[in-house]
């Protein structure tokens, strides 16, 4: 038609229509913003839709007869028990019974009264132990014959001998004494109590008694005055002391006190425990030829030890 101008539209590729070219209004870019503003909204406020965790009990099966690599896997899937320590014990010190002073040996003052003499007599039990100091025969067999004997008194520390003493006997129990080395025994029976001492300190132990007792002389009186343990367990004195014959035997753990007049035998420890009183030996249960420990001609002759 005259007058007016004439359009023709055709196909482009998109790719070759530049940017600038596309006619964009304000009022689609506003619509664009808003749709993907709602979008995002109804994105948030869908629900979330939890997911079940689905659990099963897996059983491992066990064979009862397991192959090496089984026993392997059984082994380090196991772990050990811890074993509790075992608890150390200390040991307590050793509760002394009674009253033990005075030397264990003796540098002079006695008499050998024959040869040494260490005998494994034929038939008889030994110890546990042979000893270089030979035991004496008074005193061997009976050192055979009881296990825990010789292993608390083990082995001598010097040969045996024997001397001229005296005794008192008391309530319950005697005392001995050596007037060569003044040495003093108590011995407590009952208690099994032995106390020893050389050169008490002299006193007097006549406060201490009634009157008309008798009073315990020399180093005898003053042990058993300066003792107050010693005083009870023995008590008072019952006869006047008297001269005997004594025999000894000291030990690595104590020693054997032997009453040649009565014919007993102590055996007691290092810590003043008496751990018994036994018969001495029969005649054929000594050695041949045997040389007894030395006895006095006549021991009702000597003087009682007053000094």
């Amino acid at each position: 038609m005259p007058g007016r101008e004439r359009k023709i539209w055709y196909n482009r590729p998109m790719s070759s229509v530049p940017l600038s070219t596309i006619p964009v209004k304000p009022i689609h870019c506003l619509a664009l913003l808003l749709a993907l503003l709602s979008a995002c909204q109804e994105a948030a406020q869908l629900p979330s839709t939890p997911i079940a965790q689905v659990r099963s009990l897996a059983t491992a099966f066990i064979s009862p007869t397991p192959n090496a690599d089984e026993l392997r896997a059984t082994q380090a899937a196991i772990s050990p028990t811890p074993t509790p320590p075992t608890p150390t014990i200390t040991p307590s010190p050793t509760a002394y019974v009674g009253l033990f002073i005075g030397r264990a040996e003796l540098d002079g003052g006695f008499v050998p009264a024959r040869a040494p003499l260490f005998a494994n007599l034929s038939g008889e039990p030994t110890a546990e132990f042979t000893c270089q100091t030979p035991i004496d025969p008074n005193y061997l067999r009976l050192w055979q014959r009881n296990p825990d004997l010789s292993r608390e008194l083990a082995c001598p520390i010097q040969a045996a001998y024997g001397w001229q003493g005296s005794a008192q006997i008391f309530e319950r129990g005697v005392m001995y004494d050596d007037p060569s080395t003044r040495s003093v025994w108590a011995i407590a029976p009952g208690q099994r109590r032995v106390w020893i001492q050389e050169a008490p300190p002299a006193l007097n132990p006549a406060p201490l008694l009634g009157p008309g007792a008798i009073i315990p002389q020399g180093d005898i009186g003053s042990l058993w005055a300066g003792v107050e343990a010693l005083r009870l367990a023995l008590g008072a004195p019952q006869t006047e002391a008297i001269g005997i014959s004594l025999g000894i035997q000291r030990m690595e753990g104590g020693t054997f006190l032997y009453n040649l007049s009565s014919g007993q035998i102590y055996a007691f420890s290092a810590d003043g425990r008496l751990l018994g009183t036994f018969n001495p030996p029969r005649p054929d249960e000594l050695p041949t030829p045997f040389s007894p420990l030395v006895r006095p001609t006549a021991a009702s002759a000597l003087p009682a030890q007053g000094g």
